[in-house]
């Protein structure tokens, strides 16, 4: 297969959200994108570290006068040992930061090391307290306890074979690696000793290669044990066997790029992803589909890769594929929930849309589909690829299309401005003239094609009847006359399966009466759906059971259900409102289309709608991180195979039946403390700035920023307990959800225990538990967060919230109180008793005195 044919299609299967300098990062040129034990991302860049939580982003930086910093803010590798300490290796050598207190030392490198020689660009496990260091002075084996290093040395006979550096290096999961030194690739073990050494390119196939474009720069096993090399100029699969080595002649049959192979990474669904410099982008390898995707920057799509000189890449916890780039910073993107493709068009690319606009569809099999658009003609799209055929305005004979409909012959019926049918064959098109006084500006939005072989077309000045012998019967609205429909605008149609018309208009839903030519209005004013003449039936569909639905504007879902005929209401169909379905929003529905399973798919202006009649469950599926904008009215079809196309901004393709949620359940932490609305995060990094300039004891807001002075030491994944002082009257707990992608849809929820009776779930993204007034005791903050996909973690303790009295409330101030009481009470009973005494002895000489 060749890459370019694979182009189109795979544009606008994943959706990529962007990092870059507005959301934190010090540089746009990303090195190395790694995810540590507890959840955090950590991003080398070519100015600094970055820690990422999912709201706020830590930077560490390298400052000459502080060697509790990093010794060099070029970070090109990362890793993390079982002592929960990240080893961060730069161009000048080796750092560690312990995860628990975010205390940095610099490792020294040895004196005989020169500059050039200091480079580390990979590490792994080298058993207990050991590190294997991919270098530019070649493999190092580094002791994590003495800090001493040691240069890997092969045998004697090897020895002439290895030299240079050693850009790629990765585990063999007992201790060993995998390395890849100048030419050729080597398989060391935990003890050292040389199993297995060969050239990386292959011999016959690469004679035309230069010396320069042999270098090993990247390394990978597939799920069938091969191994991925990747080189300076290209890309190679070998067989690997205890002591043979047998190319794979893939790379030659996808014609791969001859560039720079940077990264490789084989994902949880045996997928191979191949990252390039030399701004070739980023390559899948789908082996179960055959197919070979390219994805690279558009600058017209929003949700496209940044840039195409790919660093780095990376698949964290919950399914995220993250892609360093040169110079455009960190892409991300959500392997495991998704299944929407979106056809879209693309500036100067003749085989994408021709218009960005989709007004219309229809499928014509499992492979090929029909897409009118808003100006630019008519689309015949190959799905699987994405490649599209167009035909002009001028070809078909409609500039703004609106209603597609097959008939008997293939031949496509295309309403808009005026009513053409299209033969695909001959690329030809005729006028159907319905009535020569259609007035300009009029549309027609409906078609459906009746038994008799009738063709009904529905405009917005009237609904045509199109016989098969070429007459035309027009009827029109005549308000207040029974039998008559009420509004001209016909906006849907639908003959159902007793071949009975329906009709939705601006206003009502009526049945049309072929033996008199009546149209009786459906529903009867009810609580829930009062104005039945007023419902705005923007589409109809009946599903696989026989029921048949409604798409309204004032009353959402309905459901068009027979009823039992009485002497008081002889009406033979009710309308049921579905409008109240949980997790329905309330939206004006723009077109509806059932699927096989039985569910009810609906778009609107923010999104996808799915009801599932049988449980009654709803589901909505917001544009945002999923499609490019709102969806254009009455565009909806089904395919032979099952699946769903709806119209928008582009094209949104899918199976319901392979629509998948990631069930990966996000871990929530604690990402910021504020005090009185002031982040005490920001004060941190403030505090930081001004010792860094020699300005201590700084104050701001009136507030000290000295996180010690709640009880916040390190970095707050470790915090378990804060305090505060009757003063902090007013303190809030920002959330964050481990989970990345599309993150403005992570939702949170939390109670204090001691205070809060309830959960509290917050409103939209924002997970903000805020406390005023607490009184003196202690608390227990719990929390919970889910995924865009609605996936709830397990409730966490965040943290034990210890709120201190006034001294006067202290038990120390009650009991000098009660001290000082009984003090005096103790003075005034002795004073009590010395008077008694003196007034008994004064009494007793009286008496003497007068005896």
């Amino acid at each position: 297969m060749n890459v370019q044919s694979a182009q189109a299609g795979a544009l606008h299967r994943l959706r990529f959200d962007h990092f870059s300098i507005d959301q934190g990062l010090p540089s746009t040129g990303i090195l190395t994108v790694y995810q540590t034990r507890n959840g955090y991302i950590w991003m080398g860049t070519a100015n600094g570290l970055v820690r990422y939580d999912g709201r706020h982003m830590r930077v560490f930086s390298h400052l000459p006068s502080d060697v509790n910093t990093l010794n060099h803010d070029r970070i090109l590798s990362l890793f993390e040992d079982e002592q929960q300490r990240l080893w961060i290796g730069t161009r000048i050598g080796l750092n560690v930061l312990d995860l628990k207190t975010d205390q940095i030392q610099r490792i020294p490198m040895p004196e005989d090391f020169p500059p050039k020689g200091r480079f580390i660009y990979g590490m792994n496990q080298a058993g207990e307290k050991q590190l294997w260091l991919g270098s530019s002075s070649g493999l190092l084996r580094f002791n994590t306890e003495t800090k001493e290093f040691t240069r890997w040395q092969p045998n004697a006979e090897s020895q002439a074979l290895f030299s240079g550096e050693v850009r790629a290096l990765m585990s063999d999961k007992s201790g060993g690696v995998w390395i890849g030194q100048g030419h050729r690739v080597a398989h060391i073990n935990q003890a050292g000793q040389l199993q297995l050494q060969f050239k990386a390119s292959d011999e016959l196939a690469d004679q035309q290669f230069q010396p320069s474009q042999r270098l090993v720069r990247s390394l990978a096993f597939d799920h069938q044990g091969q191994l991925w090399v990747g080189l300076t100029g290209g890309l190679r699969i070998w067989q690997v066997n205890q002591e043979q080595v047998k190319p794979v002649p893939l790379p030659l049959q996808l014609k791969i790029p001859g560039a720079s192979v940077v990264t490789l990474l084989s994902d949880d669904e045996k997928s191979m992803w191949i990252g390039f410099g030399e701004n070739q982008g980023l390559l899948r390898w789908r082996e179960n589909k055959n197919t070979l995707e390219k994805f690279v920057n558009l600058p017209s799509v929003n949700s496209s890769l940044s840039g195409d000189n790919v660093t780095s890449l990376m698949l964290d916890s919950s399914g995220g594929l993250w892609v360093g780039t040169s110079d455009y910073g960190v892409n991300l993107v959500d392997l495991r929930g998704r299944s929407f493709s979106t056809y879209l068009s693309i500036p100067g690319d003749e085989r994408s849309l021709s218009n960005r606009l989709v007004t219309a569809v229809i499928s014509e099999n499992e492979e090929f589909a029909w897409l009118g658009t808003l100006g630019g003609g008519l689309n015949r799209l190959h799905i699987p690829s994405g490649d599209t055929q167009r035909f002009t305005s001028k070809q078909v004979g409609v500039d703004y299309i609106r209603v597609l409909m097959f008939d008997d012959k293939k031949h496509l019926w295309i309403g808009g401005e005026r009513l053409q049918v299209f033969d695909p064959k001959t690329g030809r098109s005729r006028d159907i003239d319905v009535d020569k006084n259609f007035p300009i500006g009029a549309r027609f939005t409906a078609l459906v094609k009746d038994q008799q072989g009738d063709v009904w077309a529905g405009s917005s000045v009237g609904l045509y009847q199109v016989k098969s012998n070429g007459t035309v019967r027009i009827f029109k609205a005549e308000p207040g006359v029974l039998g008559k429909i009420k509004d001209d605008a016909i906006d849907s149609l639908l003959v159902d399966k007793a071949q009975r018309l329906w009709v939705g208009s601006k206003g009502a839903l009526y049945l049309y009466n072929n033996l008199d030519d009546s149209f009786q209005m459906i529903g009867r004013p009810a609580p829930r759906l009062p104005t039945p003449d007023k419902l705005g039936v923007t589409s109809l569909r009946q599903d696989n059971s026989g029921r048949i639905w409604a798409a309204t504007i004032l009353g959402g879902l309905v459901e068009v259900r027979p009823r039992t005929l009485t002497a008081d209401d002889d009406s033979a169909w009710e309308l049921v409102s579905w409008a109240d379905t949980p997790q329905i929003p309330n939206d004006v529905i723009e077109a509806m289309q059932d699927a096989d399973n039985g569910e009810i798919w609906m778009s609107s202006e923010r999104g996808l709608m799915r009801v599932r009649p049988d449980s009654k469950q709803g589901r909505n599926f917001p544009s945002f991180g999923r499609f490019d904008g709102a969806f254009n009215f009455a565009a909806a079809a089904r395919a032979r195979d099952g699946s769903l196309l709806f119209g928008g901004v582009g094209l949104v393709y899918f199976h319901p039946m392979s629509i998948s949620d990631n069930a990966v359940a996000p871990r929530v932490i604690l990402s910021d403390v504020l005090l009185f609305n002031k982040s005490l995060m920001t004060w941190a990094t403030k505090k930081e700035q001004d010792a860094d300039l020699g300005n201590t004891g700084a104050r701001y807001d009136g507030l000290s920023a000295d996180l010690s002075s709640i009880g916040i030491h390190g970095p707050l994944s470790s915090v378990k307990r804060i305090q505060l002082n009757y003063k902090q009257t007013m303190v809030s707990f920002e959330l964050a959800a481990l989970h990345f992608y599309n993150r403005t849809q992570n939702r949170y929820a939390w109670k204090l225990e001691g205070y809060d009776h309830d959960w509290i779930y917050g409103q939209g993204d924002r997970g903000v538990a805020t406390y005023t007034n607490l009184d003196a005791g202690s608390y227990r903050l719990l929390a919970k967060a889910a995924n865009p996909d609605g996936i709830w973690g397990e409730t966490v303790e965040i943290v034990q919230v210890v709120v201190r009295p006034p001294f006067w409330r202290t038990w120390w101030w009650y009991g000098l109180w009660l001290l000082i009481v009984l003090t005096l009470a103790r003075v005034v009973y002795q004073q009590r008793l010395r008077s008694v005494r003196e007034n008994r002895l004064y009494l007793e000489r009286q008496v003497k005195a007068q005896t």
